[in-house]
């Protein structure tokens, strides 16, 4: 599920989160058009991750980011 979340976070630019638990591969076709990922269509993408036994859960939890700058000088 890792390549999945880092494709989805990728994609719809915004954090994705796998709490799945899943640790094995999977193999599955994700139906969805860029264009739908990009606009962030929920009606479109949300019945193909139904499909999967997945869902989107919005969340207001903190994160942690690393922000990576050029030195000066």
């Amino acid at each position: 599920m890792w390549g999945f979340t880092v494709f989805f976070e990728d994609r719809l630019g915004i954090p994705v989160m796998d709490e799945t638990g899943l640790t094995n591969r999977f193999d599955f076709d994700f139906n969805c058009s860029w264009e739908d990922l990009h606009s962030r269509n929920w009606g479109k993408i949300t019945p193909v991750l139904d499909k999967l036994g997945l869902e989107q859960v919005p969340t207001n939890m903190p994160i942690e980011v690393l922000v990576v700058g050029k030195k000066a000088g």
